[in-house]
């Protein structure tokens, strides 16, 4: 599985964030504090993470 991401993306508590950090300009990214999105994304990443394996 090839993914060309160049933004950071995760779960922190109840959390989901993604930023970028771009190399001559300013970073950014946004939070979203809410359960859904992060059990949303959880499942999303196991569901990935489960395919991507060998």
């Amino acid at each position: 599985m090839k993914l060309e991401n160049d933004a950071e993306w995760g779960v922190w508590k109840d959390i989901f964030y993604i930023h970028y950090y771009p190399i001559k300009k300013k970073p950014y990214g946004f939070l979203i504090r809410d359960p859904i999105f992060t059990k949303t994304f959880e499942q999303t990443f196991d569901q990935l993470w489960e395919t991507a394996k060998p």
